[in-house]
């Protein structure tokens, strides 16, 4: 990994620098306090051997690594009292699709200059561990080792992550594992979401986040907060989807019309309604073509119906779908396209894992 991307990840550490420590937003200190050291000594002894290669590849400290493979962390740290990021995501299955098989599809909106960073330094990283782990895949940028918040294993057990703080605020806590990095690993370890269900009985997460799961045959909403979880019934028949805020009654938390958390439920609702227009022919084709419809207008006003991805068009300081990706879990393929950028990438990962 070190040697591969070498040049790549030391372009992203001074991409990282221009963008917090030079204009002030936050120090090399902060930095190394709150993401980290603690988010180093988190990580189970298979990742920290994978730093300690990408540091003698690179000559980049292990905990300086550890910050660059939290950069989305980052982001929301220098965020923490202000704008949260958005994002949307969908997985659906039996009665809507056309093999009743699971498809997901999702929009990644975050950071302008991440999607900037994505064309020069993005990737997708496979892992084939040698000791009988599962394999993994995910997307992300050079550096970034576990911070994978799109991610299948070679058991078609796949991962999202939306922001969570549209509902319960954006809490950081530094004397926890991330659980972006948390969500990762388990992919090794386990097979499908029952599972994953059992390990977050048991761990806290260090970060407010949504997330849609999926396996070849269904798929699953977890609604994470810092000292427990929800894992709601699909909301509609053969579908999950969200949004930025969490919808399970359980909450006893309202979940707020738009524009709350950037018009979650507008785009929640928009995105449903689609697929179900779809059903039951929703293939990748069919994901593909409803995420390529709009939020804004030209004029940068709402579309109040059929749209969710952020293309060119947005308010000034407003959030952009830095990536898309569509899986179809029971045949471990996954599509990613960088909108703007590049059409829709295949990835087959059957032929990547061993």
């Amino acid at each position: 990994y070190g040697t591969l991307l070498k040049d790549k990840i030391l372009a992203v550490k001074e991409e990282l620098i221009k963008e917090y420590i030079d204009p002030e937003i936050l120090g090399y200190d902060i930095m190394k306090q709150i993401i980290g050291e603690p988010f180093y000594k988190s990580q189970p002894k298979r990742i920290k051997d994978l730093y300690a290669g990408i540091s003698e590849a690179t000559g980049i400290d292990p905990i300086e690594l550890s910050t660059i493979d939290q950069q989305f962390m980052l982001v929301l740290l220098a965020r923490r009292t202000g704008q949260t990021a958005m994002c949307t995501a969908l997985s659906t299955w039996g009665s809507n699709t056309i093999d009743g098989t699971t498809y997901t599809g999702r929009n990644f909106d975050f950071a302008d200059y991440i999607r900037d960073m994505m064309p020069k330094w993005g990737h997708l990283v496979v892992m084939n561990p040698t000791g009988g782990e599962n394999s993994v895949a995910g997307v992300g940028i050079a550096g970034m080792v576990t911070e994978i918040i799109d991610g299948m294993n070679s058991k078609g057990l796949y991962y999202e992550f939306n922001n969570g703080a549209g509902t319960i605020g954006a809490t950081i806590y530094s004397n926890r594992t991330p659980i972006y990095s948390h969500v990762f690993n388990c992919l090794f370890d386990y097979d499908n979401i029952e599972e994953l269900k059992i390990n977050f009985n048991s761990n806290l997460a260090n970060y407010p986040s949504i997330m849609i799961t999926a396996e070849p045959k269904q798929g699953q909403a977890f609604e994470v907060a810092t000292d427990t979880y929800a894992a709601p019934a699909p909301e509609q028949k053969d579908l999950t989807c969200r949004g930025n805020q969490f919808i399970d009654p359980s909450w006893g938390i309202p979940d707020l019309p738009s524009p709350a958390a950037w018009y979650s439920r507008t785009r929640r609702e928009t995105f449903t309604k689609l697929v179900q227009e779809a059903a039951p022919n929703v293939d990748e084709n069919a994901m593909m073509k409803i995420m390529n419809t709009e939020i804004y207008d030209k004029d940068n006003d709402w579309k109040q119906v059929d749209g969710m991805t952020v293309f060119e068009n947005r308010p000034k300081g407003g959030d952009v779908t830095v990536w898309q990706v569509v899986t179809h879990p029971d045949d471990l393929k996954m599509w990613v396209r960088i909108p703007t950028y590049s059409g829709w990438m295949e990835f087959d990962l059957k032929k990547l894992f061993s």
